[in-house]
C-alpha cells in the first residue's frame, strides 16, 4: 500500500512538473516576443532554458539537499550526476525520437513533408558548441585536482554565457516567433507588460524548486524499495519527468510546422545542459562516473554525432533521422539490463 502511495505520488509530480513547466516556458516566450528576438534564438536560448531549468534544479537540490540535511552524500551525488547526464541524454535520444513520431503521424497524414525545415547553421552550431563543452565535462572526470575541476566549471558558465549572446545578437530583430496570451493576462484580464513576465518568471520559478525537492524524495524512495542505483534511476526517471516540457512543446510546434522553434528548442537545451548543469556537477560533486554512466556518454556522443553527420552531408533534416535518434534510448537500456544480468 505504500508502495503504490509513492508511485502514485511520483505521477502526481510529474504532471505538476509539466504544469509548472508550462507556466514557466509560457512567460519565456513572451519574454523573447517583447524582446523582438527571433525564433532560433527564442527557442535555443528563452524557451530552452525555461524547459531546462527542472532538470537544473533537481541535481541541485539533491546534491545541496544531502548537504543540508545531513543524508547520505553518496547517494545524493549519484542522484545528481545521475539527473545531469540523463538530461542531455533523453533530448538527443527519445525527445529527437518523439519529434520524429509526430512529424511522421502529420506526414502520414499529408499536413507536411518528409523534411524538417530548420537553419542548418543554427542547428549545426548548436551541435558544435555542445559537443565542445560536452567533451570538456566529460573528460574532467580525468582531472584530480579540484582547483582545475573548478576552472573548467567556471569556464563552462562563461562558455554558455557566450553561447546565448551570440545566439541573441545573431537573431536579434527577427520577428518570427509567436507566443501565446501571458497566463497571468489572462487571469488579470489585462494587457501585456514586462512587470507581469517577470513576476509569472519568479512565480513559476518558485515552484519548481518547491517541486522538485519532493520530486527527489520519491526518488530516492524508490532507490531503496528496488535497491536500485540511485544514479540509474536518475538517468532514467527523473529526466523522463524534468525533460516532458522539451519533448511535448517540440511535438506542438511540429504538428504546427514550426519546425526551427522545435529543433532549436532541443539544441538549444543541449547546450545549457552541457555547461550549467555540468558545472555544478563539477563544483559540487566528486564527478566520478560509473559504468552506467560511461555507457550513458557514449550513446549521446554517438546519437548527436549521428544527427550532426545526417544534416553536415545533406543539409537537410529529414524525420527519419530523428527516428533512428530513439535506437540510441533503446541500446542504453539493452547494455545496462545485460550487465546486471552478466
Amino acid at each position: 500500500m505504500e508502495l503504490t502511495i509513492h508511485l502514485l505520488l511520483i505521477v502526481f509530480l510529474l504532471l505538476l512538473v509539466v504544469f509548472v513547466c508550462g507556466i514557466f516556458t509560457n512567460a519565456v516566450e513572451n519574454l523573447g516576443c517583447s524582446l523582438k528576438i527571433g525564433s532560433s534564438a527564442v527557442g535555443s536560448i528563452f524557451a530552452a532554458i525555461g524547459t531546462a531549468l527542472p532538470e537544473t534544479i533537481v541535481p541541485l537540490v539533491a546534491i545541496i539537499g544531502t548537504y543540508l540535511t545531513g543524508g547520505d552524500l553518496n547517494t545524493g551525488s549519484s542522484i545528481g550526476i545521475g539527473a545531469i547526464l540523463g538530461s542531455s541524454f533523453l533530448i538527443t535520444t527519445l525527445a529527437m525520437f518523439f519529434s520524429g513520431i509526430t512529424a511522421t503521424y502529420y506526414f502520414k497524414r499529408g499536413k507536411r513533408g518528409s523534411e524538417i525545415l530548420i537553419d542548418t547553421k543554427s542547428y549545426l552550431r548548436d551541435i558544435r558548441y555542445f559537443v565542445i563543452s560536452y567533451m570538456i565535462a566529460v573528460f574532467s572526470i580525468f582531472i584530480k585536482s579540484y582547483c582545475l575541476k573548478c576552472l573548467a566549471g567556471i569556464f563552462l558558465i562563461c562558455y554558455y554565457v557566450l553561447y546565448a549572446i551570440r545566439s541573441i545578437i545573431k537573431a536579434k530583430g527577427l520577428e518570427d516567433n509567436e507566443a501565446d496570451t501571458l497566463i497571468l493576462c489572462r487571469i488579470c484580464k489585462t494587457k501585456l507588460c514586462m512587470a507581469l513576465i517577470i513576476l509569472q518568471l519568479i512565480i513559476s520559478f518558485i515552484l519548481l524548486i518547491v517541486v522538485s525537492h519532493f520530486f527527489i524524495s520519491e526518488i530516492k524512495y524508490l532507490a531503496d524499495a528496488f535497491k536500485i542505483s540511485p544514479l540509474i534511476l536518475s538517468i532514467l526517471i527523473s529526466p523522463v519527468a524534468t525533460e516532458l516540457p522539451e519533448i511535448i512543446n517540440s511535438s506542438i510546434w511540429i504538428k504546427n510546422k514550426k519546425d526551427n522553434l522545435a529543433i532549436s528548442n532541443l539544441t538549444g537545451a543541449i547546450v545549457f545542459q552541457s555547461t550549467i548543469p555540468m558545472s555544478i556537477g563539477m563544483l559540487m560533486t566528486p564527478w566520478i562516473f560509473d559504468y552506467s554512466g560511461i555507457v550513458n556518454v557514449t550513446m549521446v556522443l554517438m546519437a548527436i554525432l549521428f544527427l550532426y553527420g545526417s544534416v553536415k552531408i545533406n543539409q537537410k533534416l529529414e524525420i527519419k533521422n530523428l527516428l533512428f535518434s530513439g535506437l540510441f534510448y533503446a541500446l542504453f537500456i539493452l547494455i545496462i539490463l545485460f550487465e546486471k544480468l552478466i
